[in-house]
């Protein structure tokens, strides 16, 4: 799945194209609204977020032996998006 999702970025004709629009949007808005809290770094973009989802699931199908880790991961990924302060 992670990497049928990857491609409907550059892909208009695909089916899960405007349904991947639309999640990466609403993404990008609940982002912004942590990014002015001062939540989230202010370098990420929407597509930074799409693109660790996707690696992290990726990663756990494609390591079995990852996915007992994959909290443990996304707390990395979490962790690395924080702003400093």
């Amino acid at each position: 799945m992670p990497a049928t999702l990857m491609a409907t970025l550059e892909n208009p004709d695909s089916a899960l194209h405007a349904s991947c629009l639309r999640m990466r949007q609403a993404g990008g808005r609940l982002l912004a609204a942590a990014q002015r809290d001062g939540a989230v770094r202010p370098d990420v973009t929407p597509l930074d977020l799409f693109a660790l989802a996707n690696a992290l699931s990726w990663i756990t199908d494609q390591a079995p032996t990852l996915a007992e880790r994959r909290d443990h991961l996304l707390g990395l990924v979490l962790d690395g998006l924080r702003a400093r302060v």
